[in-house]
């Protein structure tokens, strides 16, 4: 039987982007390339832009287009990371 280990991107204040059951998972612990990397942690820093400018909702374009962001850095992720790990998307609700 293989164990994949089971990954969720999602964001949260001042945390890197990937999650699993346990809590955040360090990226650097990742075999990650440096621009899947740092396109993670724009993305989630662009999450505490959206929702610290007025501390309301954001706007609903801007956030759209975060969480499509967010879908296509989960598929990078996985494609990256192979079929040893399952990552999810948690705001694929969001939208």
């Amino acid at each position: 039987m293989v164990c994949r280990m089971e990954l969720t991107v999602m964001a949260d204040w001042n945390a890197d982007p990937v999650w699993t059951k346990q809590g955040m998972v360090d990226l650097e612990t990742l075999p990650l390339s440096p621009r899947l990397t740092a396109d993670l942690l724009a993305w989630a820093r662009r999450w505490e832009e959206l929702h610290d400018r007025t501390r309301t909702a954001p706007q609903q374009d801007s956030y759209s287009d975060w969480v499509s962001s967010g879908r296509r850095l989960s598929r990078d992720l996985q494609l990256e990371l192979g079929p040893a790990y399952d990552v999810e998307y948690a705001h694929d609700h969001e939208g």
